[in-house]
């Protein structure tokens, strides 16, 4: 039974560690795109 909580164990920090480098990207671009989100709205209405 250990092995099974173990691998549990890994799973769910394998799944912390994908939805922090999500959340890091997105970060990113915000920050990135940011002040170009204007120029999209100008875009995405015309």
């Amino acid at each position: 039974m250990d092995t099974r909580a173990d691998l549990g164990v890994e799973t769910l920090l394998k799944l912390v560690l994908v939805f922090v480098l999500v959340w890091v990207a997105l970060e990113v671009l915000e920050l990135v795109l940011g002040p170009l989100t204007p120029l999209f709205g100008l875009v995405s209405s015309s």
